[in-house]
């Protein structure tokens, strides 16, 4: 079974750390060194790379690509999207995978996935992106998550072409005329199949299937990586926007025995509830405060210890 991982890296020594981890994790957890995975890191600007040499190896394949926009856009969001788009195109043109998951840095592996995966999507063929999506892991409502972003996401879609003009005349930027034109399009498609603005898949880690990939490529959704530059938009929206628009819908892959344990925070159940509760893709493991960081992955380096 051939996959894809795909990770955006930021810059300085703390991602490069959280990386570390998190291969550790997948080696440990998805038997990496007997699969056919492929890593596509799309690099924002970190200059470490050297640290990641001695794990090319656990891959069926371990690539490094620019993100686009790094250096000429300050706006992380855009950045993001522009580092997804990036990732998946590389994907199409380069490797022959059943699916890719998108990955963050604060993302720790407890549980193989790769076959509930595959198995997910043969079963739930309309589905393009599955992962945390109506609820979180605990069975709560995210649609506060979806409010908070409605009216900027709808701002995005009805902002009025003079001010693109206005930004293109400063920046001499005229391929952003051309990009809101295609957003336009993207929207009205994604409104017509069902889409509603502020829905979104929960970024940090989610599984992008084979079949929406080749769609978006044939779209034309990967042939512009700064589609959505000065939207603001995370990049689990642009996604969830750009599924939509190709006709696919979203996927709930988030509850026991599921694959995404995914949380805009902390995770509120421990490692080890969570193990038992046969989570795979734990998000987001990281602490404004260091040291509590380190302390919070050591339990779960533990646990993988314990597996």
């Amino acid at each position: 079974m051939k996959y894809a991982l795909i990770l955006l890296l930021g810059p300085g020594q703390k991602e490069i750390d959280r990386l570390l981890d998190l291969i550790y994790s997948l080696r440990v957890c998805q038997s990496l060194l007997d699969s056919e995975a492929d890593f596509v890191i799309v690099n924002d600007g970190n200059v470490l790379l050297e640290q990641l040499n001695f794990v090319k190896s656990y891959f069926n394949g371990f690539h490094i690509i620019d993100n686009p926009l790094y250096g000429k856009s300050k706006v992380v969001f855009d950045r993001h999207a522009s580092g997804v788009i990036s990732g998946v195109d590389f994907v199409l043109e380069n490797l022959d995978v059943q699916f890719a998951i998108k990955l963050d840095t604060d993302v720790f592996c407890i549980n193989s996935f790769a076959n509930r995966v595959k198995l997910f999507f043969e079963k739930n063929n309309q589905v393009g992106i599955a992962g945390t999506y109506l609820t979180w892991p605990k069975g709560e409502c995210r649609k506060p998550a979806f409010l908070d972003w409605a009216s900027r996401i709808e701002n995005v879609h009805k902002k009025p072409f003079i001010k693109i003009f206005l930004i293109a005349l400063m920046t001499r930027k005229w391929t952003s005329i051309r990009c809101h034109f295609f957003r336009k399009k993207m929207f009205s498609l994604a409104l017509k199949n069902g889409y509603a603005y502020g829905v979104h898949i929960m970024g940090g880690a989610y599984a992008i299937s084979s079949e929406l990939m080749h769609r978006w490529k044939s779209l034309g959704y990967l042939r512009y990586p700064d589609l959505f530059e000065r939207s603001y938009l995370g990049e689990d929206s642009v996604v969830t926007i750009m599924a939509f628009a190709a006709g696919f819908q979203l996927g709930c892959f988030n509850a026991n025995d599921d694959v995404f344990g995914v949380w805009y925070r902390a995770p509120e159940l421990s490692p080890q509830e969570l193990y038992e509760s046969g989570f795979s893709l734990i998000h987001s493991i990281k602490d404004a405060d260091p040291d509590a960081e380190r302390v919070l992955r050591d339990k779960y380096k533990r646990l993988l210890k314990t597996i």
